[in-house]
């Protein structure tokens, strides 16, 4: 499952859905430049039909944990509902090498990490201005009914109760932080005594735990693997696991078994995802939170059933590609993690914050 959102690219505008990833820097879409397989499967920005494009012949590359790409960087407005970034960084794909991005339903990916040098759209729309507090957030629901949400420029109280408890990240980071606790049912594993870093990763769909520890973890939650080797759950008994706890900065951030246990249902969904959007103007006129909000609904589909059509429980918890990072066990706190929670992140103070939900 991901979360993405429609943004439109040049003058006039061209229209593509990106992923929103804060464990990424780059702004890139697929472009006509690509003759790789992948991008067959997308529509392709041609900057030859845009009169505010231009570009400095500046080559990137990325790896992500699956999936690589290159391409040239280049300049133009993108614009999100009545937002309007001008002389934005973004990369046009020329190689998309396997299949990685040819799934996907999204047609690019919008970096939103913690990096101000490398120019990410938040960056810009500080720079230009255009939003009225350096911060974004997301609230990202479970089912189509319930729909998510981006806000650029603040948070929405309506998705959120009782404060807001921030941890401090590293600066000119992927929103890394460190914590200083990890219970499992209440109790400590002591694995964290010393500290655990942890990415906040909206671009990684599961909670991703240092590898030494992740057998152990299962075994504690009561799970088992399958013929696959994956970890799975007896679904009868879900409810009664334990409860994961991560200890942040003085506050107890509760994980249920409903959160980290994917129970598949044998249908296939969609999930519609509600960009918001506030400017200044907007904030300034009007002392309704709903004003100045822009609404878009994207499709994220899931499989939700075996290849025999029965009804599965599966972990969401999987090994992160490092076992240590900066000296301290690594945790990469993917959508499993942030689905429990309204999560913030405030580029002018540094710091990234958690709200239980309304």
């Amino acid at each position: 499952m991901s979360y993405f959102g429609k943004i439109s690219v040049g003058s006039p505008a061209q229209t593509f859905y990106v992923h929103f990833d804060t464990g990424s820097t780059t702004l890139w879409i697929n472009s006509i430049y690509c003759k790789s397989d992948a991008c067959t499967h997308h529509p392709l920005f041609n900057p030859q039909q845009s009169s505010t494009y231009y570009s400095y012949g500046q080559p990137f590359s990325i790896q992500y944990g699956s999936g690589s790409l290159t391409g040239v960087i280049g300049y133009d407005t993108v614009s999100m509902g009545e937002l309007t970034v001008r002389r934005q960084k973004i990369g046009l794909s020329e190689t998309e090498p396997g299949n990685n991005f040819a799934r996907p339903l999204h047609d690019g990916i919008m970096g939103l990490a913690f990096k101000p040098h490398q120019q990410t759209i938040v960056d810009t729309m500080i720079q230009e201005g255009l939003i009225e507090e350096p911060v974004f957030a997301f609230y990202l629901s479970r089912n189509s009914e319930q729909g998510s949400e981006a806000v650029f420029g603040g948070t929405d109280p309506s998705h959120y109760q009782g404060e807001i408890h921030w941890v401090p990240v590293a600066q000119d980071s992927h929103w890394q932080l460190v914590f200083e606790g990890f219970e499992v049912n209440h109790m400590s594993t002591g694995w964290c005594n010393t500290g655990c870093s942890a990415i906040v990763d909206t671009g990684t769909s599961l909670l991703e735990a240092p590898p030494q520890y992740v057998d152990g973890l299962h075994n504690m939650l009561g799970a088992y693997k399958d013929d696959s080797g994956e970890y799975v759950f007896d679904c009868s008994i879900v409810s009664s696991r334990p409860t994961l706890t991560f200890i942040m900065n003085g506050a107890h951030l509760h994980l249920p078994p409903s959160a980290y246990v994917r129970q598949f249902l044998g249908h296939r969904f969609c999930i519609y995802f509600k960009l918001s959007l506030r400017n200044v103007s907007a904030l300034h006129t009007s002392k309704h939170y709903d004003h100045g909000l822009k609404t878009f609904c994207v499709r994220v589909t899931a499989q939700e059933q075996d290849s025999d059509g029965n009804s599965y429980c599966v972990s969401g918890i999987k090994k992160s590609h490092e076992n240590y990072r900066d000296g301290l066990p690594c945790w990469i706190l993917g959508d499993v993690f942030l689905r429990q929670f309204y999560s913030v992140f405030d580029q002018g103070n540094g710091r990234v914050g958690f709200a239980q939900l309304a």
